[in-house]
């Protein structure tokens, strides 16, 4: 695991502003990850996701008096939202969008003369409804329909009884729940809740209050949470070992906080409630955030801690340290008033690590002496070694897959659109139902493959039309080599349907483009008028680009489709069943 600077944000003119929010990617777009830079020489840039090719796409001069962006969050398409300050109105918050295509700004809605903790936003991405959080007064949780309807207090805080949030929002999978965190006062340490009945009188149920009963509990919930599968992960700033706070695990089956973990070391410590709310990142089973600098001040600056990026191990319930900051012009380091964070990206060049892109707003060449400037800030980046990826199960770009609307290509496919499905695959043994049912997407992204990486364990098996019986494709099908393939009943990998006539291995490819799509649970689906498999993740997500997996919490109880398509036929399997052991799977 290495870390290094990527970019440091030296310039004179920049009055030591330093880079704001995290950064974020448009998800189904190319390597590109996109945040905001005070200053004179900055404003809106994007950079590669190895943490090169740093490129300002609309400099400060041109954005309209805008300024204080909170971080992107992205439509999955070609557009970016955010919160900033219109300098040129009052100072007030204005939700703005960012066109990456065109590299066109334009402001929405004005939030009036309120005061914004520069929370990110969320977006549904079904709708087109933006949530955030703003305050005149009370905290307010406002609804900004792209199509112009807002809802200037979805829901009020009541300071007496509802305290204030402390965190930015989360939205579920389905797009019906919000989640956040608050405290009430100081007596009472904090709890996390969720917000429903989104079109309508929205309510705010509690989850969970952390108890003050017991100071060796973490307390004080802070920051943002992170939503992955049925979990949420978050942080406290009190609490625990030294009262130091740490992790926490809410389970959203069973609403239960499922696990604690105590920050074991002042650099791992959240030093305030107006720390950040930066991103947390999740690789596998192993949670990585970002620690803040604590400092005294009596005249200048005295540093007790330039924080630190910490890895916390949800196994073993342990953390490590992955880079503690140093004061000087060969580092960064995160400043208490900073919200900065992390945000995952992907390796293009070694499938087998991954990278992790981070802000820092101090730090820097132009960093001034121990209570002096603080620099104008750094964009770092930690690699990980993940090891090699399982075996990768893909479909190349342009395969069409069976939806409610009909066959759409599956790079068309977004959360929330509902496939056709045959089944369900658990611990390797098919159960195949007797008609069709309904499954929302919760996952779809891509990777490529270049020509030097092109092999047999990564060029695609073309099945042709007609090879597994009549329409069985309706054209050719081109599969990674270990895509499963639903032949008498049995899940095959599609390298070992290979026979030298209809059914090869593509040779002498420049390059392919891999999709997948993950449902709710490892589904039998329909490609190209043949059953095969949903996506299922097993230690390979890490290789497609960052995308969010989305929660899916409720039954969708529709009408099944009737069964009116042939089953597949049945083959000879001979010559596979010699090198292909059939026991593992198997229909019930």
């Amino acid at each position: 695991m290495a870390y290094n600077i990527s970019q440091f944000f030296d310039t004179p003119n920049s009055g030591f502003n330093g880079p704001q929010g995290s950064l974020c990617s448009l998800k189904s777009s190319s390597n590109l990850l996109y945040g905001y830079k005070s200053g004179i020489d900055y404003g809106i840039y994007s950079i590669q996701s190895d943490g090169t090719n740093l490129q300002v796409l609309v400099d400060s001069s041109t954005l309209q008096g805008l300024q204080g962006f909170s971080t992107f969050v992205s439509d999955g398409q070609h557009t970016l939202y955010a919160i900033a300050i219109d300098s040129n109105n009052n100072y007030n918050n204005t939700i703005i969008s960012f066109d990456t295509s065109s590299y066109i700004v334009s402001k929405l809605k004005d939030l009036g003369n309120s005061f914004s903790p520069s929370y990110p936003l969320v977006i549904d991405t079904s709708k087109n409804i933006l949530y955030g959080i703003r305050q005149y007064n009370n905290y307010y949780i406002f609804s900004y329909d792209l199509n112009t309807i807002y809802n200037g207090s979805l829901y009020t805080f009541i300071t007496a009884n509802d305290g204030n949030p402390t965190g930015p929002l989360s939205i579920s999978s389905d797009f019906t729940t919000l989640y956040g965190v608050s405290q009430k006062n100081n007596n009472i340490p904090g709890y996390l809740y969720s917000i429903t009945n989104l079109n309508s009188t929205a309510a705010l149920n509690i989850l969970y209050t952390f108890n003050n009963s017991n100071i060796t509990k973490i307390l004080s919930p802070i920051s943002n949470l992170l939503l992955d599968g049925n979990y949420l992960y978050g942080r406290c700033c009190i609490g625990g070992l030294n009262n130091l706070g740490g992790v926490f695990v809410f389970n959203l089956n069973t609403n239960l906080l499922t696990k604690t973990i105590p920050f074991n070391q002042n650099n791992y410590y959240i030093f305030n409630a107006g720390g950040f709310d930066g991103g947390l990142v999740k690789v596998n089973n192993n949670l990585y955030g970002l620690a803040n600098s604590s400092y005294t001040s009596s005249g200048s600056q005295t540093f007790n801690s330039l924080g630190s990026v910490w890895c916390c191990n949800l196994t073993t319930n342990t953390f490590s340290t992955i880079h503690s900051f140093t004061f000087g012009p060969s580092d960064g380091f995160p400043t208490s008033y900073a919200k900065t964070g992390l945000a995952l990206a992907l390796n293009t060049v070694n499938l087998s690590s991954i990278n992790i892109l981070g802000l820092t707003n101090g730090g820097g060449n132009n960093i001034g002496a121990s209570g002096g400037a603080p620099g104008d800030g750094t964009i770092f980046k930690i690699s990980i070694d993940n090891g090699p990826p399982g075996p990768v199960v893909c479909y190349v770009k342009g395969t069409k897959i069976l939806t409610k609307e009909g066959y759409k290509h599956i790079e068309e496919l977004k959360n929330g659109d509902f496939l056709l499905t045959k089944g369900k695959i658990m611990d390797g043994i098919a159960y195949m139902s007797p008609s069709y049912s309904l499954e929302p997407v919760v996952w779809t992204s891509s990777f490529k493959v270049s020509n030097k990486n092109i092999n047999k364990n990564s060029s695609p098996i073309c099945i042709k039309q007609n090879s597994l019986g009549v329409n069985q494709p309706i054209r050719d099908l081109y599969v990674s080599p270990n895509h499963g393939i639903f032949i008498d009943g049995k899940i095959v990998p599609a390298k070992y349907l290979i026979n030298g006539k209809n059914i090869n291995q593509v040779k002498g490819l420049d390059g392919v483009e891999y999709y997948h799509v993950e449902l709710s649970t490892h589904g039998v689906i329909t490609a190209e008028g043949i059953f095969t498999e949903s996506y299922s993740n097993e230690n390979t997500k890490h290789i497609f680009k960052e995308a969010p997996t989305l929660n899916i919490k409720k039954d969708y109880n529709y009408n099944n489709y009737n069964d009116n398509e042939n089953h597949v036929n049945s083959r000879n399997l001979t010559y596979m069943k010699n090198i292909y052991n059939f026991s593992r799977l198997k229909i019930s």
